[in-house]
């Protein structure tokens, strides 16, 4: 999923690959580099709230978290991505 809908945007490793859970972690993301940059990630974090809703909009068993976010200044994306039990 995130090959495709990320690329030349991000840079990603996928740290867990398992039948219910899939892990990424992204060092970077150009949405958090322009909002940062425009002194926005207020704004930027918008866009990184729709991404729980579109994941169950996708399939309503999939559920998504992340703890850390590159647009609040942490060092990495931590997005997982699993099947609610």
């Amino acid at each position: 999923m995130v090959d495709k809908t990320a690329a030349g945007t991000h840079k990603w490793k996928k740290i867990v690959n398992d039948p219910m859970r899939v892990s990424y972690e992204f060092s970077r993301c150009i949405y958090a580099e322009i909002f940062r940059e425009l002194e926005e990630p207020e704004l930027g974090l918008v866009m990184c709230a729709r991404d729980e809703p579109w994941v169950k909009s996708y399939n309503s068993k999939l559920a998504f978290r992340r703890t850390k976010t590159l647009m609040t200044g942490d060092e990495i994306c931590d997005n997982t991505y699993y099947i609610e039990s």
